[in-house]
């Protein structure tokens, strides 16, 4: 959820940045906006963090945010966020 309020926000501002903060600690996702509607991206991920790290860097146009926003809306769809229950 919070990836998709991030993504809408850097689609309307161009600025800031949207990151997938997962309970995997192995996987990142960052996307940053740039001057002229460039993001760039970074996805590291790593089966083992104390001895492998692998990164990858690419950039596309801001014309690309609202398909990876309905995407995430989709996903929200089909895999709800739910609250959690009172006592735990």
């Amino acid at each position: 959820m919070r990836l998709l309020d991030e993504c809408e926000r850097l689609y309307e501002s161009l600025s800031g940045v949207a990151k997938l903060d997962c309970i995997e600690p192995n996987l990142g996702v960052t996307l940053t906006a740039k001057t002229g509607g460039r993001i760039d991206v970074q996805i590291d991920i790593t089966p083992d963090q104390l001895l492998e790290r692998h990164e990858f860097k690419e950039s596309f146009d801001q014309t690309y945010l609202p398909a990876i926003i309905l995407q995430c809306r989709d996903i929200l769809v089909e895999y709800p966020v739910r609250e959690p229950k009172n006592g735990g």
